[in-house]
């Protein structure tokens, strides 16, 4: 199965939606446009104000894997010079992504970033840092099925919790 856009995404999450039989209408946005209802996921890092919901659930990164990245770099004690590369799409507006910045928000070095925009890439992250050699480390979505799966994770947590606010670390 490939998805080549967000809209696909959405479609297979309300496919999964109906299979898993939940009962609760939620929305599900990656806009930074304000969104008000009961029931919320939202996946955007453009938001600095957060609607008021029953029930709240939000995530920067909906691939599970990307965590496990931000934990490596998380654990980094390094002198030198940092560079975070984000790679997207040439339709991604935000440069650096929201993305880069909460990675720089893990870690008091001193970083700076490059952003390129080109063709269709699904999302690439890469932490470069520099003294006497160069040490990288990656996450790159190959397609948004590991999207796919952080959000119908979510969506099926949101089922099974009380009225609340939520975020990814909490289905980790």
């Amino acid at each position: 199965m490939k998805f080549n856009s967000y809209g696909k995404v959405i479609n297979n999450v309300r496919y999964f939606y109906k299979k898993l039989n939940i009962n609760n209408n939620i929305l599900i946005s990656f806009s930074k446009k304000k969104t008000y209802c009961d029931n919320l996921l939202l996946g955007t890092t453009s938001i600095k104000n957060f609607p008021n919901c029953k029930l709240f659930f939000y995530s920067i990164n909906f691939n599970l894997d990307f965590y496990i990245f931000v934990n490596y770099f998380y654990k980094i004690k390094f002198l030198g010079k940092v560079l975070i590369r984000d790679i997207h799409n040439k339709y991604k507006k935000d440069s650096p992504s929201g993305t880069s910045i909460f990675l720089k928000s893990f870690s008091n070095l001193n970083i700076k970033f490059e952003s390129i925009r080109i063709g269709n890439v699904f999302g690439i992250h890469d932490i470069l840092m520099f003294n006497r050699t160069i040490i990288s480390i990656r996450n790159e979505i190959l397609n948004f099925k590991s999207l796919l799966i952080g959000i119908l994770k979510s969506v099926f947590f949101m089922a099974n919790v009380k009225n609340g606010k939520y975020s990814i670390g909490d289905i980790l």
